[in-house]
């Protein structure tokens, strides 16, 4: 059985599947060969192509059949480029030692008979395994600065977690797994340091507890080489403190002893539990909120044949929330909540079937990429499939852009936390006349004020554009609010999507939807050379009470231009475009609370509040939840859970 044919095995099951491109997997005769390419072998060992042992029981799990597993690889090809080469080098004896370390703990793991050799001088090749230690406290990295925040939140949990194990007793965290060979220098280092550390642990008694934690709120972690790593430490923490085959060098000593309330990490429990020989056997726990799915799929099958090796390793799965209390966990941003959910969209919806995320996507002068933007050449599967076609042409035909694309024009972002995307997704699909009557019980469902009974053609799209939503709305800005420019999406008010109705005693209701997913806002100070044009477009006869200085900075400002805009359309009694009044929406998140707090003051400076509602998307939708099922249904699994 070939890699193709055991990925359509493992599809059947979990359909959205993927076996790594850098490694090549057969079965034959109930055994499994696996082969690590060139590149693979010198890579970090979490990353896909070099996790053989995280692969190696992910198929076992879906083929229980197999009774023996036979590794090789392709011989490296290293740098010419002696600074390249020296990081080639630790890695690829890091990867040695695992094969090493896993075809001793596993009976029926081998390796194939052309690299015996090749082994066998490896471990000939060093005099004893050194391993370094830590000489001062780790830097609380929960205190970088906000901008990092995706840094700033992963040593947040740790810190948590940290300070939670601690009073539990005997727990640190950032502990060293850097080995030498014999004294600890840069010229005797095998494998990679530095940032090569298990992230807790704590001894419990007779057991030496490690945790793995992975944040999967701000990036895709659910890696199958999460196993792997894991893996590796515990195993030199077996070697360090059962075996006694890797060590400590001996300066460490005196930490233990005359040194010792210089100790740095919780070193000097170490030592003493080495120094007492108390420790019977490990605990290594894979410590994250989601796993790889094919790590899920049979995951206490998986984790019981991990634990089933020559080596007293137990390994086990907790969730933070499993770990620790809830009110000592500290709480994610909703948008850090959302491009979770988004990863895990990309993974698991059949509408993203074969499409990756770590797109880039333009912030200023820089190309940042993030696991929930989708792959390059990919970005038009962000939109719903049955409209993907139609909303491209119509932004494309009336000449709107795209927030933050490539080709502003013709594709849309890849951003999957994009507003104007989510925006598209939820309202697009009510474009057509044969939708009106959705499109009416919708905005009837949400308010009393008016009974809508028609949706007008709005003035402003070309005649083909179906007509029912106008999306990245403007209407003479520069004359109704003295702006340079009427640019549809950019550089002026433009309004997310306009609905124009009638109701049922025949006036015309211009309706603003501003659409809000994962926002928030700075408070900065708009320009005052822009405040300067809006004040003198309250009339008498405004919703608006007073120009008020909350409305200089965003969200209030944006809010406070569209009223403006609308109104100032009704003033004007344009006879292509005649409206009696209006009904502003703003659509938000419940979950996205910062942003309600904002926006929560807006509607203390009306006249009469009801013209302006707040309303989840949920809550806007769900009048359409049996008329249009599948649409509600990827609405809800994409955006609401």
């Amino acid at each position: 059985m070939n890699k193709s044919e055991i990925l359509a095995r493992i599809k059947k099951k979990v359909y959205y599947a993927e076996l790594p491109s850098k490694m090549d997997v057969s079965i034959l005769n109930d055994n499994l060969y696996i082969i690590i390419d060139a590149d693979g072998v010198l890579q970090n060992m979490q990353n896909d192509a070099s996790a053989f042992e995280g692969w190696v029981f992910c198929i076992k799990s879906f083929f229980p059949d197999i009774a023996h597993v036979v590794i090789d690889w392709e011989n490296p090809d290293f740098s010419l480029e002696e600074k390249i080469l020296a990081n080639q080098k630790k890695h690829f004896n890091r990867f040695l030692l695992r094969v090493v370390w896993f075809v001793e703990n596993y009976t029926w793991a081998t390796v194939a008979e052309s690299k015996k050799e090749v082994i066998e001088m490896f471990t000939r090749s060093f005099s004893l395994l050194t391993l370094n230690f830590p000489l001062q406290n780790s830097k609380n990295k929960s205190e970088k600065d906000e901008k990092d925040r995706k840094m700033k939140y992963e040593a947040m949990l740790e810190t948590a977690v940290y300070q939670y194990l601690s009073t539990l007793g005997n727990a640190n965290h950032q502990l060293p797994m850097g080995l030498f060979d014999g004294a600890v220098s840069k010229a005797t280092a095998i494998t990679p340091g530095g940032a090569s550390q298990a992230d807790l642990w704590r001894i419990d008694n007779d057991m030496f507890c490690v945790y793995e934690l992975k944040d999967c709120i701000n990036s895709d972690n659910t890696h199958v080489g999460i196993i792997t790593e894991l893996m590796f430490y515990a195993n030199v923490l077996h070697r360090l403190l059962i075996t006694n085959e890797i060590k400590y060098p001996h300066e460490a000593d005196k930490f233990r002893t005359d040194k010792r309330e210089k100790a740095s990490r919780g070193l000097e429990l170490i030592l003493d539990a080495i120094h007492e020989h108390s420790i019977s056997h490990i605990k290594a726990v894979l410590l994250t909120d989601r796993l790889h799915p094919l790590i899920e799929y049979a995951k206490e099958q998986l984790l019981g044949e991990m634990s089933i090796g020559m080596a007293a390793i137990k390994f086990e799965h907790s969730t933070v929330l499993q770990l620790m209390p809830a009110e000592l966990i500290p709480a994610p941003t909703y948008k850090e909540l959302q491009g979770a959910q988004q990863i895990r969209v990309l993974q698991t919806l059949p509408q993203f079937n074969g499409v990756k995320g770590g797109g880039t996507w333009k912030a200023g002068l820089q190309n940042i990429q993030l696991p929930y933007i989708i792959e390059d050449g990919q970005e038009a599967t962000n939109i719903y499939p049955s409209i993907r076609e139609a909303a491209i042409e119509y932004f494309r035909k009336n000449g709107i852009g795209w927030w933050k694309s490539h080709d502003a024009i013709n594709i849309p972002t890849g951003h999957m936390l994009s507003s104007q995307i989510s925006c598209v997704n939820h309202l697009f699909p009510f474009m057509k006349g044969e939708e009106s009557s959705a499109l009416l019980l919708i905005l009837n469902s949400i308010q009393h004020k008016y009974h809508f009974t028609s949706i007008l053609p709005n003035p402003l799209d070309k005649n083909d554009s179906n007509g029912n939503v106008c999306f990245e709305f403007v209407w003479k800005n520069r004359s109704l609010l003295g702006e340079r420019t009427e640019k549809r999406g950019a550089m002026c008010t433009s309004i997310d999507a306009v609905i124009y109705a009638e109701t049922s005693d025949s006036k015309r209701i211009l309706i603003p939807i501003e659409w809000k997913y994962v926002e928030t806002y700075e408070h900065k100070r708009a320009p005052q050379v822009s405040i300067d044009r809006y004040p003198s477009r309250i009339h008498t006869y405004s919703n608006i009470k007073e120009w008020n200085e909350t409305y200089e900075y965003d969200p209030l400002y944006e809010l406070v231009r569209q009223t403006l805009l609308v109104e100032n359309i009704i003033w004007s009694n344009d006879t292509v475009f005649p409206v009696d009044n209006y009904l502003h929406i703003n659509v938000i998140p419940n979950g996205n609370k910062e942003l309600l707090k904002d926006i929560s003051t807006y509607a203390q400076g009306l006249k009469d509040v009801s013209k302006f509602i707040v309303v989840d998307p949920k809550e806007l939708m769900s009048p359409i939840k049996a008329t249009h099922s599948d649409l509600y249904n990827y609405l809800d699994e994409r955006y609401w859970q």
